[in-house]
């Protein structure tokens, strides 16, 4: 982990001089243990330990925590979906409602890993080679039934600027 100079830029309108020559110089020297993905785990388990000085701990942290509890939150409620619907073929539509895209990205992911068959979102699709699977909404569909094509049939999506 380290800050870029246009990120260190804005951070010198907000914080002391000191703050920014430390950034300036952060590197991550501490050690981050966690369980395998897909572990099962119980309350009250340990499942990631970070091990490091703590202003390196705590500039790490709570991305570590966002991601974990983020993408753990989605696989659990997968996970009961697959369970609760064996032999279904079940695919996330979590970009419509995530918080980003980067969200709806981990959403499809998560889904994905804990026995989803598809995910509605292409670029996560493309990312991680799994089925793709997309539906009209009924209102469009019946539009271009009437030979009327929907308004915002050409606009394009918002993506996040990196790819995978």
């Amino acid at each position: 982990m380290q800050f870029s100079p246009e990120e260190l830029s804005w951070l010198a309108t907000r914080f002391p001089p000191q703050v920014i020559a430390y950034l300036e110089q952060f590197r991550f020297s501490g050690d981050v243990h966690a369980m395998p993905e897909g572990t099962l785990f119980f309350p009250d388990q340990p499942i990631l330990r970070v091990t490091a000085p703590i202003p390196q701990a705590q500039l790490v942290e709570s991305r570590i925590i966002n991601l974990l509890h983020f993408e753990t939150l989605i696989a659990s409620k997968a996970a009961r979906s697959v369970l609760a619907a064996p032999d279904k073929l079940l695919v996330d539509f979590g970009l419509r409602r995530a918080h980003g895209a980067e969200a709806g990205l981990l959403a499809a992911r998560a889904s994905y890993l804990a026995g989803f068959s598809g995910t509605s979102t292409v670029l996560a699709g493309r990312c991680m080679t799994c089925r793709c699977s997309a539906r009209w909404r009924t209102r469009s569909s019946r539009r271009i039934r009437m030979k009327q094509p929907p308004s915002n049939i050409f606009r394009a999506p918002i993506l996040p600027t990196s790819s995978c």
